[in-house]
């Protein structure tokens, strides 16, 4: 590490960014082990996997909050430029909101199968 790196401050965005996206990047993964131990009630890491999740996605939502507290101005600047109420539904939301409601269709019929 150089030497003006250890003296410099931790810059606060950057480190609630990339925390957010780690724990938000770890949470599938540890969702997938999860439900495949659920198949197997004698199994012993079910429990551990289980905390790992419920943990990971505490963090994933405190930091999730602490990044928008953070970015406010930003974000409250770009609502006020007119620029996000132009098209409230723009084709991006709309692919989000479709993309995001079928996968939660898919995986809530998964789980009567």
């Amino acid at each position: 590490m150089a030497e003006s790196e250890e003296k410099r401050p931790i810059n606060s965005r950057s480190f609630v960014a990339i925390m957010a996206g780690l724990t938000g990047l770890t949470l599938p993964f540890s969702g997938l082990i999860l439900h495949a131990y659920s198949h197997h009630p004698q199994h012993g890491g079910r429990h551990e996997w289980f905390s790992a999740h419920l943990f990971l996605g505490i963090l994933f939502t405190v930091f999730s909050v602490w990044h928008v507290v953070l970015n406010r101005r930003p974000l409250l600047r770009y609502l006020k430029s007119g620029t996000g109420s132009q098209m409230p539904f723009s084709r991006e939301m709309r692919l989000a909101a479709i993309l995001l409601a079928a996968t939660l269709i898919a995986v809530v019929i998964h789980s009567y199968s």
